[in-house]
């Protein structure tokens, strides 16, 4: 991040989150996860879902993307290859997933949101992604859709994600973005 660039609040003070990204260190780099680091990336996923989707979607629907990012789904994407991590300080602060061209699960530690750590990741992603693919896709959610528009996202339409009402928890149904970037 350019240690220039600083976020005002409308009564004028920077944003808390451009004196973090002063505190932590240059990235360490983008690496592929190992079965070791699947506590850290679920803690992180975890985290971020919890901090920032309340204020976009109803309870369930918060629920419903916890569950789907699961330590055990987590530990099956490690397996098979597909998620990358970036460190700073020796600690992960930021994943995201490549399933082919599909990009899934971008995250970054909440109170990190902004430092640029999610380009970092999606830089990686898509490089990787360049390799056998002219295109990658993703389906976004809500808080980051301006995001991956910033990135050269263009949105291609939308799809539906049905939340049957299970522990007490009402059904509900999210409507996402589903977006493509050409490469190269």
């Amino acid at each position: 991040m350019d240690s220039e660039v600083r976020h005002i609040r409308q009564d004028g003070q920077p944003l808390l989150e451009d004196f973090l990204c002063e505190a932590v260190s240059v990235p360490d780099g983008v690496r592929t996860a190992v079965l070791d680091d699947a506590d850290a990336v679920y803690d992180l996923v975890q985290r971020d879902i919890r901090a920032i989707y309340p204020s976009c979607y109803e309870p369930t629907i918060v629920e419903a993307f916890c569950r789907l990012h699961s330590r055990d789904a987590i530990a099956t994407d490690i397996g098979g290859g597909k998620i990358c991590v970036l460190e700073a300080d020796g600690n992960i602060v930021a994943t995201g997933t490549l399933d082919g061209n599909h990009v899934t699960r971008v995250f970054v530690l909440p109170e990190l949101r902004g430092c640029g750590y999610g380009s970092a990741i999606m830089d990686e992603l898509e490089r990787i992604a360049s390799r056998s693919h002219s295109s990658v896709a993703i389906d976004s959610s809500a808080p980051a859709e301006q995001f991956y528009l910033h990135r050269g996202y263009r949105i291609t339409g939308s799809g539906e994600w049905v939340i049957e009402a299970e522990d007490g928890m009402q059904a509900a149904t999210l409507v996402y973005k589903t977006m493509e970037k050409h490469l190269g």
